[in-house]
């Protein structure tokens, strides 16, 4: 008893009265403790009831059942698995209970391991979305999930009994036989084959298998997916993409797909603006004009970041492959706006050559231009003709002193007067002539009281002569902005002469007010009439 290893104790009216060593060690006590220690202190709540019901039932001559597991609490207070055989004896010549216990902890942990893993198993199996399938080497199928069951309408015994190539048509057999071969041969595969349905129909199918041996057995584990509706998108979507091309390709504007900063298409008319693309092209390698690139490039990424369109864009493009010279230049009208295009994110941009309609506007503009000049060209004479005949005066001057011996210096002073003059004269055509010539509009930093000044002083005569008085209240020292001179001397000028032309049709007085001012971060200019 002393020496045997499984514990071996005595109890009596639910005390222990002898245990071996043994005993001792698996639950956690000297022998000393363990004399007529209660049963209550090893056995655990949850068991003592049905423990300490079954010691009196046998106490009482009864016969409950003898050998079962229970829980059992060392000192500790650890929970321990035993596996006891409990029997009738005298002890000290009274009635006792002799019992024999075993610790089966490990067994036990062992077990619940066992099942936790079977569960997961079986839930990870049933979970998946297609059918699921363990075959035998022989093609029987061993094990399958629930939604075999669902799909196939079959009961469990029915699926037992079914083969490999039961579930499809002749004509489909020898193609999975062969997939089933390779899988079993190459260790793993895939395949798209359509399986035979219950009512006849086929559906298409895609599997994907893998090899395992087991107890040195060979198996295919694998899975199948229903991909019908796939299928039918497929389809739906190569028949809307031909759909989609087929309209871009006729559209009579431009249109460009930008997939991850690259054009990879152009329409046929995106192809008559810019050139034929031999090869998809990144962004900063487009045709754009320098001053253009980087308001593009921003435009493109502002609508990739926040899913809106960028609209009303006019840009400067040159022919692709060929030089970059100015008869090779376009103006594009631009939009870009964010679509998907194959499942990837992706932008459109659509252009309309606005080349010729430029080409009207500078001619507009130079008329414009003209006219302004032609009304004010009496003005423009007397700019020029103050100047010209002070020269004359001073030409007579150098001529009455170029004999006189001591009068250099007198001849010098009516030189440089001349100069002045004649600088005079050239900075008059040189504002004319810039005034009238056709130019793109650059933004610099202006003084918005300098165009105004300008455009009044080439009209001051003709205005004066129309008894039309112009009364400035221009705001010295404005902060300057960034504009272009031209374009706003060209404004005002036109104003002016459309007022002084409004001024030929009434005989009363008439007054142009021009002022500037700066109201909070605004600049503002009124021409009042």
């Amino acid at each position: 008893v002393d020496n045997a290893h499984d514990g071996i104790f005595v109890t009596r009216d639910g005390y222990v009265l002898f245990s071996n060593p043994s005993t001792c060690r698996i639950l956690g006590y000297t022998p000393e403790e363990m004399s007529a220690l209660p049963l209550e202190k090893v056995i655990h709540p949850d068991d003592f009831p049905m423990v300490i019901e079954r010691h009196y039932t046998r106490m009482a001559g009864g016969t409950p059942e003898d050998n079962y597991a229970l829980r059992a609490v060392r000192k500790s207070g650890e929970t321990l698995y035993l596996e006891l055989q409990a029997v009738s004896a005298e002890w000290e010549n009274q009635p006792s209970v002799l019992c024999i216990v075993r610790d089966i902890t490990e067994r036990k942990k062992a077990e619940e391991r066992f099942r936790e893993e079977k569960n997961f198993s079986e839930t990870l199996v049933n979970s998946l979305p297609g059918v699921f399938y363990l075959y035998e080497e022989n093609g029987r199928l061993r094990r399958w999930n629930h939604n075999m069951e669902k799909i196939t309408g079959l009961a469990p015994e029915q699926l037992g009994r079914m083969r490999l190539l039961d579930w499809f048509a002749p004509g489909d057999q020898q193609l999975a036989a062969s997939a089933f071969k390779d899988v079993l041969q190459k260790g793993e595969g895939q395949a798209e084959i359509p399986v035979l349905t219950p009512n006849g129909h086929k559906r298409p199918y895609f599997f994907s298998g893998r090899k395992l041996i087991i107890q040195g057995r060979s198996y295919l584990m694998g899975a199948g997916l229903d991909f019908t509706e796939r299928k039918k998108l497929e389809i739906a979507l190569r028949e809307s993409e031909r759909r989609f091309r087929n309209l871009v390709e006729k559209m009579p504007f431009g249109i460009s797909i930008i997939v991850e900063d690259r054009i990879i298409y152009r329409n046929p008319a995106q192809e008559k603006n810019l050139g034929k693309l031999d090869h998809s092209i990144s962004l900063e390698e487009a045709p754009l004009h320098a001053e253009d690139l980087n308001r593009y490039l921003a435009a493109c990424r502002y609508a990739e970041k926040t899913g809106a369109p960028v609209e009303d864009l006019e840009m400067r493009f040159y022919t692709y492959g060929k030089p970059r010279e100015p008869h090779n230049l376009k103006w594009m009208h631009c939009s870009i706006h964010p679509m998907d295009y194959l499942g990837q994110k992706a932008l459109l941009a659509s252009m309309v050559d606005l080349t010729r309609m430029k080409e009207l506007e500078k001619q507009v503009l130079i008329r414009e231009k003209m006219a302004s000049l032609g009304h004010v060209a009496a003005g423009i004479a007397h700019e020029i003709r103050n100047p010209l005949s002070g020269i004359n005066v001073l030409l007579e001057g150098i001529r009455e002193n170029f004999e006189e011996p001591d009068s250099a210096g007198e001849i010098k002073e009516l030189l440089n007067a001349t100069q002045q003059a004649s600088d005079k004269i050239a900075g008059v055509i040189r504002k004319v002539l810039d005034f009238s010539k056709p130019s793109v509009a650059k933004m610099e930093l202006t003084d918005i009281n300098a165009p105004v000044r300008d455009a009044i002083q080439i009209t001051d005569l003709t205005l004066r002569r129309s008894g039309v008085v112009i009364e400035q209240a221009l705001t010295p020292q404005l902060p300057k902005f960034y504009g272009d001179h031209q374009l706003i001397e060209q404004v005002v000028l036109n104003l002016i002469n459309k007022a002084d032309t409004a001024n030929e049709k009434t005989t009363r007085a008439h007054k142009d007010d021009d002022t500037s001012w700066l109201e909070g971060k605004m600049l503002y200019l009124r021409v009042t009439d």
